[in-house]
Formats: C-alpha cells, sequence, structure tokens
C-alpha cells in the first residue's frame, strides 16, 4: 500500500493497493491474494485501515469506468457473486487507476452530484418550491444495482432450469413441460396453457421469424451464449426512442429482410428485430391454419419490469429456448425439429450430457456520463411459487437475497 503522507486527497484517487507483500502481482499467488481482499464485504476495508482517508474533492468529472473481474478457479467462479449478477470487482478511478467496486461507490459514487430539479406540478402555484439543489450519484447507482440484479437473477435462474430440461434424465415428461413453460411465463403460468403454448411455438408465425434469425445471425455463431437480455429490455421499453427502433429494424414485417442493413448488427439487434416482428405478426393477423385462436398473454401487456411481467420477456426468453434447442438438436438430432421447434416440449424426449455455453447476463452500467433516471426495478424478485414450485433452489435465492453490493447508505 502507499504510504498515505504521499497521497493527496485533493488531487489523487490512489486509495487502495491490495496487500499482496512482496508477490508478484501478475503471479498465481498474487492474483489469489488480490481476489481475495477484492472481495472482503465493504466494510473489512474500514475495519482492517485498508481506506487511510476519505476522498473529499469538488467537480469530480463525469465519465465512464473500464471494468475488470479477478478471475479464480472453480467453485469462485460458478459461485461468485459479482460474476453471477453483472458487477464488476475493480473499476478504473478518474486518474485511470484500478480500485475495487465497492470503494468506487464510497469515493466517487457518494462523491459526484447534478444539479437536480424536480418536475413541477403547477409552477403558477409551487413556483421553485421543487427545485431540490443537488443529487448524488449514488442514489442513481444503487437504482442501477437493483435492476441489473433483478434482470441478471431472472436470466439466469430461466437458463439453469432450460438446461435441466435437455441434460436432466431425472425430469419426467410433465416437469420438463412445466421447467420450459416457468421460463417462459413465470411461476404463475397456467398449467391449462401448456397445450397452446406448445401449439404457438409450432406455429408458422414462430417458425417464420426464428428462421429470419438462424439465417441472419445463429447460423455463422452456433456458440451463441444469449443475448443480453438488460440491453434488449432498455432498448424495447424506452418510448423516447421507438421511432428510431422502427427506422432501425422495421416495422415487424417479414417482408422487410432484404431492405434492412444487418451487416453492422451485434446479436441484440437481430434479437430485437426477431422479438419486435413475433410480437407484430403474432398480435395481429395469423396465416391460415396458424394459430389464430390463443396467444400468448404478454404480446398485448404494457408492463416494463425487467422480469418475467415485462411484456418482452417472453420473446427473449422463446428466443433463449430456440437457441438451447437448435444448439442441442446439432448434436443429437430429432425427427421432428423441424415440424416443432422444441422436441423437449413434448412426451418422449430424451435427454443427453450436453455443455451449452455459459449464461450471459449482461454487465452493470457504470457511467456516469448521460441521463440520471433513478428508476427503481418494478419487477417480482421473490415469488412464494418460485420454492413451491422447485423453480429456484434455496442457493439461488439465498445469493440473491445477500447485499454484498448493496453499500450501506450511512457509510
Amino acid at each position: 500500500m502507499s504510504n498515505e503522507d504521499d497521497l493527496d486527497p485533493a488531487t489523487s484517487f490512489h486509495f487502495y493497493r491490495a496487500p499482496i507483500g512482496d508477490l508478484d502481482p501478475e503471479s498465481n499467488a498474487g492474483r489469489r491474494k488480490r481476489r481475495e481482499w477484492a472481495t472482503k464485504p465493504w466494510y473489512r476495508w474500514m475495519m482492517f485501515g485498508i481506506i487511510p482517508y476519505r476522498l473529499e474533492r469538488p467537480n469530480l468529472p463525469e465519465y465512464t469506468p473500464e471494468v475488470r473481474y479477478i478471475l479464480g478457479d472453480g467453485d469462485y467462479i460458478e459461485h461468485d457473486f459479482y460474476l453471477i449478477f453483472g458487477i464488476p470487482h475493480e473499476v478504473t478511478a478518474p486518474d485511470g487507476n484500478w480500485i475495487p467496486f465497492k470503494l468506487w461507490m464510497i469515493h466517487y459514487a457518494r462523491l459526484l452530484r447534478r444539479a437536480h430539479t424536480f418536475p413541477v406540478p403547477n409552477a403558477e402555484l409551487f413556483g421553485g418550491l421543487y427545485d431540490r439543489g443537488d443529487v448524488l450519484f449514488w442514489y442513481e447507482m444503487k437504482a442501477r444495482i437493483k435492476k441489473q440484479r433483478l434482470m441478471a437473477f431472472w436470466v439466469r435462474t430461466t437458463s439453469q432450469r432450460i438446461f435441466e430440461v435437455f441434460h436432466d434424465e431425472k425430469k419426467t415428461d410433465e416437469r420438463r413441460q412445466q421447467l420450459i413453460a416457468f421460463s417462459l411465463l413465470g411461476p404463475q403460468h397456467d398449467v391449462g396453457e401448456m397445450r397452446h403454448l406448445r401449439e404457438f411455438i409450432a406455429s408458422t408465425t414462430v417458425k417464420n421469424v426464428f428462421s429470419e434469425y438462424r439465417i441472419d445471425y445463429l447460423d455463422r455463431h452456433p456458440q451463441t451464449h444469449n443475448p443480453l437480455w438488460p440491453t434488449i429490455q432498455a432498448m424495447l421499453a424506452n418510448p423516447n426512442i421507438q421511432d428510431h427502433i422502427r427506422a432501425a429494424y422495421g416495422r415487424g414485417e417479414l417482408g422487410e429482410r432484404s431492405t434492412l442493413s444487418k451487416r453492422p448488427w451485434s446479436e441484440e439487434d437481430h434479437a430485437v428485430r426477431f422479438i419486435i416482428t413475433l410480437y407484430n405478426i403474432a398480435s395481429n393477423t395469423a396465416a391460415p391454419g396458424d394459430v389464430h385462436e390463443w396467444r400468448p398473454a404478454p404480446l398485448f401487456s404494457r408492463v416494463s419490469a425487467g422480469d418475467f411481467t415485462d411484456r418482452y420477456w417472453f420473446g427473449f426468453s422463446l428466443l433463449c429456448l430456440l437457441i438451447r434447442s437448435w444448439q442441442f438438436n446439432h448434436w443429437y438430432p430429432a425427427e421432428n425439429y423441424e415440424e416443432v421447434l422444441v422436441p423437449a416440449f413434448y412426451e418422449g424426449f430424451e435427454p443427453h450430457e450436453f455443455d451449452f455455453p455459459a449464461v450471459e447476463v449482461g454487465r452493470l452500467n457504470l457511467s456516469s456520463v448521460g441521463p440520471w433516471t433513478f428508476d427503481q426495478p418494478t419487477g417480482i424478485s421473490r415469488s412464494p411459487r418460485l420454492m413451491i414450485g422447485g423453480y429456484a433452489t434455496p442457493g439461488e435465492l439465498n445469493l440473491f437475497d445477500d447485499e454484498e453490493s448493496e453499500i450501506e447508505a450511512d457509510v
């Protein structure tokens, strides 16, 4: 650790050095020691004197930090709070030095301020009453953390259940069907809708929309992980950019494919196109002989939440299911795959051991540049049916309840 006397709080952000002694920082032993300290609960930094002072500096710059993880092996990666929820171990301070995320929250987010004026309901009556002065970036980051954790929890939990559908031989046909319905509609799904859901997935509408995705992206990226839900949800839920979305991805008609410039598109771009096209076609008209009586309720929802209650979760989760089924079918072909798209949704399916690409949950947005919205997640983080229905393990729920990243406001 640098000598405290050598540090100038007015100009420097050098308030952290991992106590690795004489170890080479890039050696395995050095990385293990850095990882051990970088992931300690925030209050231990104060207890052990790792923070020599509190940074007090006016006019902090707004910027977008770089992020990194201090990776380990085995159980560490599988059960690490930060990796699971897309929260970095370390970020760059404004001067470019790497610091733990928790110290960045305390020493940067708690000090960065903006002048903020709340909307005035009636300017004539209230005048400047709603001018409340400055607001801290801290509260914006707290809101972002909560939403990132919520979305990451649902993406990872539903993905793990889908993995079990394809490789767990102990699952019955009925249980596999329940897990698929859970991934698409959440724990409150209606068992009576199972047959309709299978018919919808096997419909001409879904086949045609997924065919475009397969040709334009999946065939060229067969080992793709999954699209990033936080990125997709933020785009589709933003009412201020809907004109731009239509200009970039079309209005959701299959005939538009040849007119769209897809060369620079990312996986998320192709996923947005899939969701827009699916919702437009399925919610309006269906081809003769196609599904036209029953359609999933989310197609007509207006909820923006981030979890399974979100209007676009169904489209996102259906795409992830179709990707996994396609990847599985590449190694274990089913005769009825092209007919139904998800053979695992039917009786007689034979699971096999299969290593799917790892789940991607996205990354926490740390940029202080741009609007601060303070949007709190409105989704359902916990539901009694998660445990009762066996849709989430106690370990998954306990990890979600862990407040490791929730830096207390009274620090």
